[in-house]
Parts: structure tokens; C-alpha cells; sequence
């Protein structure tokens, strides 16, 4: 978890517009995968940006969709 000032926030905003999004709709103001493997996550909300980071066998995309539902409904 981490604090942004506002021009962090607007720099990051634009680098994850020009990741993937795929089926992060709800999930925080913008919110991206770090890479093609969804093994991280990562989620703006407000001026706070997390990062959910999860590695195991098989595909970790619902585990990580679901811990990261739960952080952002702790948050509103």
C-alpha cells in the first residue's frame, strides 16, 4: 500500500491505462495487471494505490480479483 500526492496518482494513471485491464471493471479508480501473467495486481484508489502479488500453481487472475474486491470495499 502506498500514498500518492496527486501528480504520482496522474503518472501511474497513465502507465496503467496502457496495461491490461482485462476484467477489473469495479475493482478501484484504475486498476491494471502488471504483466500478462496476473500474478500482480495493481489498484488506484483515491490517492492509495495497492498492489496484490500472489504466486502458486495454475492461474492466480479470481484469487487475486477476490482479495483485491475485499481491500477496495474496506477502503469506500
Amino acid at each position: 500500500v502506498m500514498p500518492f500526492d496527486a501528480a504520482t496518482a496522474g503518472v501511474y494513471k497513465s502507465m496503467c491505462l496502457q496495461k491490461n485491464k482485462d476484467g477489473l471493471t469495479g475493482l478501484g479508480d484504475v486498476a491494471c495487471w502488471y504483466n500478462d501473467k496476473h500474478a500482480e495486481l495493481q489498484v488506484l484508489k483515491g490517492l492509495t494505490m495497492y498492489s496484490i502479488n500472489l504466486k502458486k500453481s495454475g492461474d492466480p487472475t479470481e484469487a487475486i480479483k477476490g482479495v483485491a474486491r475485499k481491500v477496495y470495499d474496506k477502503m469506500k
